[in-house]
């Protein structure tokens, strides 16, 4: 016979399952909303890879951008930085885009559901595709021998150091 405990893990993960898909549910409606008030068309955000489009259309204005969430580890230096312009595209500061990233349950209720509205793609950085570039640069460098080359010499003694 199994223990009591073993009933009240189950129901609790259960549960947990309907929290997250609450959450996911919850998420999209908010897309909805974010998406109309930036002019697209809100239904993009129930359809994957359109979305995630929109999403770089509305943050950076080039929709293309999309395809660097198809390269791993990138995707995610990838996504937190589109915060940074998405906080700016509705007229609010980094601190905002920060917030977005601890919190986004909350700041997102705010972009979707509250005051700010929508003021267009932030000004373009000089250094926005340098950025890029070191990022996909610091990734493609992962991959290679002198990488590992380079961590062994910094964490080898100072007197062994060649």
């Amino acid at each position: 016979m199994p223990s009591p405990m073993f009933f009240w893990f189950e129901s609790a993960y259960s549960n947990f399952k309907y929290l997250v898909l609450l959450y996911c549910i919850y998420r999209l409606i908010a897309r909805c909303f974010l998406y109309d008030k930036a002019g697209e068309r809100p239904w993009g955000a129930l359809i994957p890879f359109y979305s995630q489009y929109l999403y770089c259309k509305i943050t950076t204005g080039r929709g293309w951008l999309f395809l660097l969430f198809f390269i791993p580890f990138v995707n995610f230096i990838f996504g937190i930085y589109l915060l940074v312009p998405l906080a700016k595209s509705f007229g609010k500061s980094g601190w905002f885009a920060v917030g977005l990233f601890f919190l986004e349950i909350i700041y997102l209720t705010i972009l979707a559901f509250g005051e700010p509205r929508y003021v267009g793609v932030p000004e373009r950085d000089e250094d926005e595709f340098t950025l890029l570039s070191s990022v996909v640069t610091m990734c493609d460098d992962l991959t290679k021998p002198t990488f590992l080359f380079r961590i062994t010499w910094y964490t080898q003694p100072i007197s062994r150091r060649g």
